[in-house]
């Protein structure tokens, strides 16, 4: 991302940076997160003080909007298999944080737990992420099912596995 809120693919080394154009688009784009095989990007896209969860195929076709209503979300993360997108959302309690999922075409949407900022685990079975209401960070069952609190620290944030 550029400063502008503009996002851009580059090799590894830095070199050869281009923009992703997405014509249907005209906000902000933050939080980018690749699909497991590559082809598509979602993101928080940023457009009236409206903040939603995108989608777009990695070369800026196919724009879809996956989240459309009066809540803000951020976030997303996508599953290891690329049928689900972890994601923030006030959607459940206005004004606070909850970490959902939702299928990748934006369908069936659930509440797993009060937080924020999730990563899957590598086999998709888990999903840690920052805490809501209380500090600390939080590991979760994918089903929202077992949920343990790791710490207790409230500048704990963006966690993510080690693969």
């Amino acid at each position: 991302l550029d400063n502008q809120g503009n996002l851009y693919v580059m090799k590894a080394d830095g070199s050869a940076a281009a923009p992703v154009v997405i014509p249907q688009f005209t906000g902000v784009v933050e939080d980018p997160a690749w699909s497991p095989d590559g082809t598509q990007i979602a993101f928080t896209c940023s457009l009236n003080n409206v903040r939603d969860i995108c989608v777009v195929n990695a070369d800026g076709s196919g724009f879809r909007r996956l989240t459309n209503d009066v809540a803000t979300h951020w976030s997303p993360a996508w599953g290891p298999d690329g049928s689900k997108i972890a994601f923030s959302t006030t959607r459940f309690a206005p004004g606070a944080a909850s970490v959902a999922v939702m299928r990748a075409d934006g369908s069936n949407v659930q509440q797993l737990a009060a937080g924020q900022e999730p990563a899957w685990s590598r086999d998709g079975s888990k999903i840690v992420f920052a805490g809501g209401l209380l500090p600390g960070l939080f590991v979760i069952n994918a089903d929202g099912t077992g949920i343990l609190r790791l710490t207790t620290n409230p500048s704990d944030r963006a966690p993510d596995w080690r693969p």
